[in-house]
């Protein structure tokens, strides 16, 4: 008895729930159709399928649903001729149960609307590369938060300390905004302890770096160029054991590059100014001469450069002084080293044989004396410029060696420094300098130092025969004299679009000299 009384309940129930999901689908769809209504221009039909008339809206391009039909992500992305304009409508807060909002890389403007900041079970809010406006409050609903990425925006505004309060909060990119004041201590306070990537780049921010950063154990990447940062590096950085990326280019810090970041032993990137730079975020096309304010005291430590992992260091224009570490036993990682223009002294450390991957080393205008080691993989080098320098004896013939590539997979962030220096070094300030008109595969340059004697062999790798584009060699500003070497060009003629640069311009020749090089065109294409 008391189980036939009980079934008609148990259908009401069901009714009802029924009623409620219903209720609760239309109310989703609603929400759904009013952020397509603020979209403006729907590049590619992104949107054709959102239509009042369609019932399962979980159908929808872009949507994804829980098995109650409750919207839980709204994912549309981008690609060449495929975006939204417009605003960004409040009406998705409506979505409750909303987990990931990712509308990255479109047109949208407008004000980011306040709302979205009570989803509660939010996970993934990635608006990056738009056009918004405001700002992030001080009190954050959305507890749950592991992805912020509202890079590539016009946000303004402080760094709310609330962030540091998201004890899920793995990836915080806030890149290339308008946001200011100082960066909270709380940025890595007790709540916030799987931090795993950081970037504040191209900001407003000012103030110091908070040593609290050191309390982000699981901190990979910290990326603070182009901010308005003063004083030191904290030694507390190298307190983070498992950090890969580090760029703290055009600020305004000072005092000693700290020995303590040799405990960063997972380090891969290091770049601690950067004059020469995209001029609207790392993935531009447009470069050109920025200004960095860093201004260091004292050399680089030698606990740096026995980093095991360390495959980028880039300090050019960073009023480094002082010789280079003699130890390079554990250099086998390092492919690009940036210390141009610089006050170093001393001599090129024999240690850097061992950087049998070394492929970028710019020395360049510094105060080093002494010779050219001939065991240096310069043959293998993309781009070697010592130019502007006092060093002396004769341009070597290098010993031969088999160029290594490296062995070690480029991560997606390493990946993404290493093209840019590449693209930087290879088609930015140094090939804007030169009229080759082609792009530039090889650089090596011994100008402007005390060099003597004749040039034997040009310091070209058999692997670099036969490759498209243009190679650069320059040793004018010496004290060269004698014939060329018979055969000099060999290796140029034996390969496709290799260019000769000023290889006698400047220099002291006999007249044999000036007479071969006629044959060699300078600044001309060799067949």
């Amino acid at each position: 008895m008391a189980a036939q009384n009980l079934l008609p309940k148990l259908l009401l129930l069901l009714l009802l729930l029924g009623d409620a999901t219903s209720v609760s689908g239309s109310g989703e769809r609603e929400a759904l159709m009013k952020f397509k209504a603020a979209v403006t221009a729907d590049q590619g039909g992104l949107l054709r399928d959102w239509a009042p008339a369609s019932v399962d809206h979980c159908r929808w391009p872009g949507v994804s649903c829980g098995g109650g039909g409750e919207v839980v992500a709204l994912n549309i992305t981008s690609a060449p001729g495929r975006a939204l304009a417009g605003a960004l409508s409040p009406a998705v807060a409506a979505l409750r149960a909303l987990r990931v909002l990712a509308l990255p890389s479109h047109a949208l403007s407008g004000q980011l609307p306040p709302a979205i900041w009570s989803l509660r079970r939010l996970r993934v809010l990635d608006l990056s590369g738009n056009r918004l406006q405001g700002g992030i409050p001080a009190a954050l609903a959305c507890v749950g938060l592991q992805t912020l990425d509202l890079a590539y925006n016009q946000l303004n505004g402080s760094v709310p300390a609330a962030l540091g309060a998201l004890p899920g909060l793995r990836r915080l990119s806030l890149a290339s905004n308008r946001f200011g004041g100082a960066i909270p201590d709380e940025l890595c306070g007790t709540g916030c302890r799987s931090l795993q990537f950081l970037d504040l780049s191209g900001n407003l921010l000012v103030g110091g770096i908070p040593r609290s950063l050191g309390n982000c154990s699981k901190l990979e990447a910290l990326l603070l160029s182009s901010n308005l940062l003063d004083d030191i590096i904290p030694p507390e950085i190298g307190r983070l054991k498992n950090l890969r990326a580090l760029d703290v280019s055009r600020n305004s810090l000072s005092g000693p590059v700290p020995a303590e970041l040799g405990g960063c032993v997972q380090l891969s990137v290091l770049v601690l100014s950067n004059p020469y730079a995209p001029l609207d975020g790392l993935n531009s096309s447009d470069y050109g001469e920025v200004d960095d304010f860093n201004y260091f005291q004292g050399g680089i430590p030698e606990a740096i450069t026995a980093l095991p992992k360390l495959r980028v260091l880039w300090a050019p224009r960073a009023t480094l002084e002082g010789e280079l570490p003699g130890n390079w036993s554990s250099c086998q990682s390092l492919e690009m080293m940036n210390l141009g223009e610089n006050l170093l002294s001393g001599g090129i450390p024999k240690g850097l044989v061992e950087c049998a991957n070394l492929r970028f080393l710019n020395l360049s205008s510094n105060k080093l004396t002494g010779s050219v080691d001939p065991s240096l993989p310069v043959p293998c080098m993309d781009v070697f410029d010592v130019s502007g320098n006092q060093l002396s004896g004769v341009i070597p013939v290098f010993i031969s060696k088999n160029c290594l590539s490296s062995q070690q997979p480029l991560d997606d962030l390493v990946s993404e420094y290493s093209s840019f220096f590449t693209y930087q070094a290879l088609d930015g300030f140094i090939s804007s300098s030169l009229p080759l008109g082609a792009h530039l595969t090889g650089y090596h340059s011994f100008a402007r130092n005390n060099f003597t004697g004749a040039v034997a062999t040009l310091p070209l790798a058999a692997e670099k025969l036969g490759m498209q584009g243009s190679y650069a060699f320059l040793a004018d500003g010496n004290r060269l004299g004698g014939q060329l070497q018979p055969g000099l060009f060999d290796k140029c003629n034996s390969s496709r679009g290799f260019v000769v640069e000023g290889i006698v311009s400047k220099v002291k020749t006999a007249p044999a000299l000036q007479s071969e090089s006629k044959n060699s065109a300078t600044r001309q294409q060799l067949n």
